[in-house]
């Protein structure tokens, strides 16, 4: 069952190989593979994008089992003798929407606007998670020529209480700034020289530009989108984005990549700590 039929909006390079890529897998295969180690960052990124994705295709199981249940509670109860049997109750018995799977298409922008919001917190969150992690192994990471007042160094009771505090600022201030920039920090800060190299870098920065738009503009275009879009199909400003299935499965697709990359390559290079995942 598809939630929307509109074109989708993340169209550059990496996006369209992917989906083509993602068509062409069986469906015993996963559709986003997860590691099997990683960082307590990584480990909660990935568990927040089962959970996430997992209500998405509850709601969809659901409104198909509901109409599923209805249709044969009809049947019955008005004595119809093709009653369906051996059916998957997963799977629409009849190719008519029913009411439940109605329902969730009315609301269906809604729902993607909020899937799409929360696969990007996700990334992010995970982001500011793993830069804390590396500037805890390594304080010597965070020096700067960023100055801090003797007011606020003699707030704290300990050289410990003052490293947190500024590792802390730091996360919130890095927190602010676009894919773009913040993986260019990364890259001069912790010397991962490849993140900006990654294919699905774009994809990326049009996820977290997409969310903007969400939670600041009522899912609608804003300049700031516009110009992040560059390389996708022109919208309009103000135009109401309109989020598909498809985008939130590249969404949770690019986020993968680049978060099993970075924990890879930070993990080696700051000695943190890995476990195994558990399903």
């Amino acid at each position: 069952m598809s939630l929307s039929k509109t074109k989708r909006l993340l169209t550059d390079e990496w996006s369209r190989a992917a989906l083509s890529t993602m068509e062409e897998r069986s469906d015993d295969q996963q559709l986003i593979p997860f590691p099997s180690i990683g960082t307590a960052s990584s480990g909660e990124f990935f568990r927040t994008l089962n959970h996430t994705l997992g209500v998405l295709f509850q709601l969809v199981n659901v409104s198909i089992f509901s109409d599923n249940a209805a249709l044969v509670a009809k049947k019955l109860l008005d004595g119809h003798e093709d009653i369906p049997k051996g059916f998957n109750p997963f799977e629409p018995i009849d190719s008519t929407r029913g009411p439940f799977q109605s329902q969730l298409i009315k609301f269906s922008g809604d729902i993607t606007e909020m899937v799409m919001a929360r696969l990007s917190d996700n990334f992010t969150t995970y982001t500011s998670d793993i830069i804390r992690e590396c500037l805890k192994a390594k304080p010597d990471a965070l020096r700067s020529k960023e100055s801090i007042t003797v007011e606020q160094v003699l707030s704290f009771e300990s050289i410990e209480e003052l490293q947190e505090f500024v590792v802390d600022r730091k996360v919130n201030e890095l927190s602010y700034l676009g894919f773009s920039k913040l993986a260019e920090w990364i890259s001069n800060r912790f010397g991962i020289s490849d993140l900006q190299k990654l294919p699905s870098h774009q994809a990326i920065a049009l996820l977290i530009e997409i969310r903007n738009c969400v939670v600041h503009n009522r899912g609608c275009a804003s300049r700031k989108y516009i110009e992040n879009s560059a390389h996708t199909e022109k919208i309009k400003l103000g135009e109401k984005l309109c989020i598909t299935m498809d985008d939130i499965t590249l969404a949770a697709l690019a986020t993968s990549e680049v978060v099993t990359y970075l924990d890879e390559e930070l993990s080696v290079k700051f000695s943190l700590k890995r476990e195994k995942f558990v399903g």
